[in-house]
């Protein structure tokens, strides 16, 4: 159901023509400044996000969680403060993605990282919540302009920052040195280029459709104009390969949305006249710009995510259906690290999509899947069916912004930067918004909330519950943070008492448990008293396996295990670990390595010289060789 009045007047045609549209109810101010507080709050994990390197950790991640649940509670409580709210609704795309969240939760407890998973869904669920309370708020009197220009202000200064970076030829991005392996390719307030110019990527067809939309008005179609532009030379400079292909599909997509206002043959045509139209932008570009050569031909020499998604696919295929679990591909993937040679910890596929399989397998994928075929069929069927100038343009937009990020997510792991997810949930919800509040989107009424201040209440508590449970995982998150810093600058009691306060929030936490052990384990091999060695080193041993219970994927806790195993003098046990570890492990060299020495001290030298020469093929190190020697000699003195 809909909350407006009847038909009086909307935004202009394609002729300058008032178009009709449902006028809504004055909004008390009292209400105003209410809603504008969610808003701004909401507003604010975008923006912020993306100005902290794009929000990859959870130490920036989880605050921005936090605003958003925060935001959702202010947006369902609103009929308890004021009447005659409009009811909340759910778009009919929110229910499928609230439908694959719980299917995300209910598959927690088969997850191969269950203490990951929790975190990884709750991170999936603000996004979900995020686009939900975009698309209830942002519609209203006219905000939506307001709401735009922000985001465009932030992106377009973020461009420039870029291009004040690559005139000055500076790796500092905030302050901090961005690694230099990404040469003086632009990044803005990113570390890695290829997240900066996603961002890039999914504004362009955004902000050229609303410099189309007449109702708009001058200043934000000015800006939107101006952005579009300021933000091409860092896209350029970023030297994104994928998110280069991602502008090109997204300006694609948007053209033939655009189309199908005017029927199926239109938006052909248009598609074909845009992509001849990038041919020959492309052509002069490999002709004209240097940077356009020298990235593609890289490309052609190969590139180290083919290997990844080999691994990947492997992975796939041993679980298929159900896949690994929320957060698990990190974990697992060592597991079938085969092709790859150059990553040493690879956290992402680099391929969202085969992530997705990987971790949600099949069923959870498909759910997903479907839940996008729907919305882009959803929209393009508002196209053929209405002629608004401002709701069209909107929706060609944000579609071009999807396909322009999902392209790109076929290349990288956007979905996994949390700013770039909440810039496109921004985009996406308050399209919906503006449909909505103009009366283009009709709610069946199965899918309007209950109306009332119990319902309002029960509502708000579902985002009282989220932000609570992220609280519990931020607070965990940090502690267990702060005692790996502790650890580090070898302050062990004061680690040690970080780890047991991360435990005391959250039971569950399997590397805080490693910490613990970790600890211990530093002060049983220093310690001369034997009686206190061996309780801190039994103590480890226990903290060792309590992390492996909670994740039998922790590498780190199952190589303590092994090395603690020896500490207690039982070299047969870390011996048995640490052949369980390379099994979990095995074109992991490093652990190779370990399990040649240990058999070399053992005195098991036949073995230990298989060992050596099995790394000695992927790792031909003066150490290898001195150990072969060394061994060749033993068993011919043993002849």
């Amino acid at each position: 159901m809909l909350s407006g009045s009847p038909v009086v007047y909307s935004d202009l045609d394609s002729n300058g023509k008032r178009e009709p549209r449902r006028r809504r109810s004055h909004v008390p101010v009292s209400r105003s400044i209410y809603e504008w507080i969610a808003l701004a709050l909401l507003l604010l994990v975008p923006v912020a996000g993306t100005w902290i390197f794009g929000g990859v950790r959870l130490w920036s991640v989880g605050p921005l969680m936090l605003v958003v649940f925060l935001a959702a509670i202010l947006y369902f409580a609103r009929p308890l403060f004021f009447r005659g709210t409009s009811i909340p609704y759910w778009p009919t795309v929110t229910v499928g993605l609230l439908l694959f969240l719980a299917y995300g939760f209910v598959t927690i407890p088969r997850a191969a990282a269950p203490d990951q998973a929790w975190t990884a869904m709750l991170v999936a669920t603000s996004v979900v919540v995020a686009f939900l309370v975009w698309s209830g708020l942002a519609g209203e009197a006219g905000r939506w302009r307001w709401l735009l220009a922000a985001l465009f202000i932030s992106i377009s200064i973020m461009a420039w920052y870029a291009i004040v970076q690559h005139t000055h030829e500076s790796r500092l991005v905030l302050g901090y040195e961005r690694p230099e392996q990404y040469g003086m390719r632009a990044s803005g307030a990113y570390f890695c280029p290829n997240h900066f110019a996603n961002l890039l990527a999914l504004t362009v067809p955004m902000a050229f459709a609303v410099a189309c939309i007449r109702s708009a008005g001058f200043p934000l179609r000015l800006l939107a104009g101006y952005t579009m532009l300021v933000v091409l030379p860092p896209l350029y400079l970023s030297g994104s390969r994928s998110a280069w292909l991602g502008v090109i599909a997204g300006i694609l997509a948007m053209s033939g949305f655009l189309g199908l206002r005017r029927g199926i043959g239109r938006a052909l045509l248009l598609i074909v006249v845009v992509a001849i139209g990038l041919a020959v932008l492309g052509a002069l570009a490999w002709l004209l710009l240097p940077l356009v050569q020298e990235r593609v031909l890289n490309a052609l020499h190969g590139n180290v995510r083919i290997n990844l998604w080999r691994d990947t696919l492997t992975m796939i295929a041993d679980r298929p259906w159900l896949g690994v679990g929320a957060g698990g591909f990190r974990w697992v993937y060592p597991h079938y690290w085969h092709f790859l040679a150059v990553y040493t910890d690879p956290e992402f596929a680099h391929n969202d999509h085969l992530q997705l399989v990987a971790e949600f397998g099949i069923v959870g994928a498909s759910i997903l899947f479907a839940v996008v075929a729907w919305m882009l069929f959803g929209f393009a069927r508002q196209l053929r069916s209405g002629d608004a100038d401002r709701g069209a343009y909107l929706i060609a937009g944000f579609v071009g912004a999807f396909v322009a990020y999902t392209v790109h997510a076929a290349f990288d792991y956007n979905f996994h930067i949390y700013g770039n997810a909440q810039t496109l949930a921004a985009l996406g919800g308050i399209t919906v918004a503006v449909l909505h509040s103009g009366g283009h989107i009709q709610i069946p009424p199965r899918l309007a909330l209950g109306s009332g201040a119990r319902w309002s209440a029960v509502w708000a508590l579902v985002p009282l519950l989220l932000l609570l449970l992220t609280v519990r995982t931020v607070a965990g998150y940090g502690f267990t943070l702060r005692g790996d810093l502790q650890r580090e600058g070898v302050k062990l009691e004061d680690a040690m008492a970080s780890y047991q306060t991360a435990l005391r929030i959250s039971p569950a936490n399997g590397a805080a448990h490693r910490g613990i052990a970790q600890c211990l384990s530093s002060m049983a091999y220093w310690n001369v008293v034997p009686e206190d060695k061996r309780e801190q080193a039994e103590s480890a041993r226990a903290e060792f396996q309590r992390a492996l219970e909670i994740n039998p994927w922790d590498i780190d806790a199952r190589f303590g295990l092994s090395r603690i195993y020896n500490t207690l003098g039982n070299p047969e046990q870390g011996l048995s670990a640490l052949r369980e570890l390379v099994e979990l492990v095995p074109h992991q060299r490093d652990y190779k390595l370990e399990l040649g020495l240990q058999l070399r001290s053992m005195g098991q030298y036949a073995e230990a010289l298989e060992v050596f020469r099995e790394v000695q093929k992927a790792k031909n190190t003066e150490q290898v060789r001195l150990n072969i020697q060394f061994l060749q000699r033993k068993l011919a003195q043993e002849k």
